[in-house]
């Protein structure tokens, strides 16, 4: 496999990462917005099918992500053993060093912080939320 080959699945690993996290992010706000309009009302059954259904998502979002996470490493292996032979380029040495700096375990830090919070927002919602009643105008 050539160094460009490489480089661009790195790049298109980043991107499946990027466009994943930004459906998880959509699909968790449509959620709280269905909580919040309908799902109130329902009963436990119904909340339970939709906590079902939300944990199948996720977990396959997880999959995604760990086999994509998996891919992505031995890709990254793969440059770092041609870096240091001297076999690569100057680029291939940028996205390397871009991956291991520190701003990147930050962002891979606060994005798995974040979903997981809205993992748990979204189940407190759907489980425990209930919405207060219209006092209306006396």
């Amino acid at each position: 496999m050539s160094e460009a080959d490489i480089l661009e699945q790195i790049m298109a690993m980043r991107l499946h990462l990027d466009a994943t996290i930004a459906q998880v992010i959509g699909i968790t706000f449509t959620l709280i917005i269905a909580i919040y309009y309908f799902l109130h009302r329902s009963g436990v059954v119904m909340k339970l099918a939709v906590l079902a259904i939300y944990a199948i998502g996720w977990t396959s979002y997880l999959v995604s992500g760990m086999l994509t996470m998996s891919h992505l490493s031995g890709l990254l292996q793969t440059l770092k053993e041609r870096v240091a032979a001297g076999e690569a380029s100057t680029a291939a040495a940028v996205v390397l060093e871009s991956f291991d700096s520190p701003l990147s375990r930050v962002m891979i830090a606060g994005f798995n912080a974040v979903t997981g919070l809205m993992l748990a927002v979204a189940i407190g919602f759907l489980l425990f939320w209930k919405k207060p009643q219209d006092e209306g105008l006396a």
